[in-house]
């Protein structure tokens, strides 16, 4: 990457830097590396200016002026989720409660939203909610497989207990995304395969369900927001939206949040 990266204002309270994920993916693989100042009481990131212009016009019009691109949604609860263990394998199925939870969110985002296409990892309890989202929708088009949306692998851990991450003694809380368990892969490891595949759908112009997995929910939210301050996985079935911001860029919310910050959008303010 050459020049200096022009700074763009996004809030008030802290300033972050990084440089563009894209721009590092080119040159040999995405490392999110973030750098805290306090610059005033402004917050800015750092990042290309010509992939930010590039971006300003992936916006679909709202009467608030801010668009929705993206709703990434994770798969409803599978038997691994209720028995609170790292999934044994990629064929894992939902369960009956699961298989509700999708219904439901289907039932909200047809409500709310407008999406034209849905996308999915290739694993079973990610196609099957996938499945379930599009008939609650309404959606009669394609489910498209995205074979980087994977889960993140993680290795000699497949089958243990969630508490087996924080016992492994090279498991650091203050750098969680750092952590790779053995054969297995860091939540880095995740935005450098996963990352391109926001950026290639960002770009197509369609507003898309993007159906994937708690691993790597975490890992997009922090590739697109910039910042590893959201430590939590996002819940089963729990909607995320990927919205235009003022800057040009782009930014996360949770589902609920956008519907009351949008209001009178009869589309996504109702319900």
């Amino acid at each position: 990457m050459t020049g200096e990266p022009r700074v763009v204002l996004l809030r008030d309270g802290c300033a972050e830097e990084r440089l563009d994920p894209m721009a590092r993916s080119v040159a040999g693989g995405i490392r999110l590396a973030l750098r805290r100042a306090t610059v005033g009481s402004r917050c800015v990131d750092r990042a290309r200016s010509d992939l930010l212009e590039d971006r300003r016009g992936w916006w679909f019009p709202m009467s608030n002026g801010k668009a929705v691109r993206l709703l990434l949604i994770r798969h409803g609860q599978s038997e691994g989720n209720r028995l609170r263990r790292f999934s044994p394998d990629n064929h894992i199925d939902l369960t009956d409660h699961g298989v509700e939870q999708a219904r439901e969110a289907g039932r909200r985002i047809g409500a709310r939203f407008e999406p034209t296409r849905i996308v999915a990892s290739p694993y079973h309890r990610t196609q099957r909610t996938a499945r379930l989202l599009a008939q609650a929708m309404g959606h009669r088009g394609p489910i498209d497989t995205e074979h980087d949306l994977r889960e993140r692998e993680i290795g000699d851990l497949a089958g243990a207990p969630y508490a087996a991450m924080a016992e492994d003694p090279a498991y650091d809380p203050g750098r969680f995304w750092d952590w790779r368990p053995p054969r297995g892969e860091s939540l880095v490891d995740v935005i450098e395969r996963s990352g391109p595949v926001i950026d290639a759908l960002l770009a197509g112009g369609e507003q898309t369900v993007v159906v994937s997995h708690g691993g790597v929910m975490l890992a997009l939210r922090a590739y697109l927001d910039g910042h590893w301050d959201h430590s939590s996985v996002s819940a089963n079935c729990e909607i995320l939206v990927v919205v235009a911001n003022d800057a040009g860029g782009f930014c996360v919310r949770s589902a609920d949040e956008h519907h009351q910050h949008v209001g009178g959008d009869t589309r996504e303010g109702t319900g």
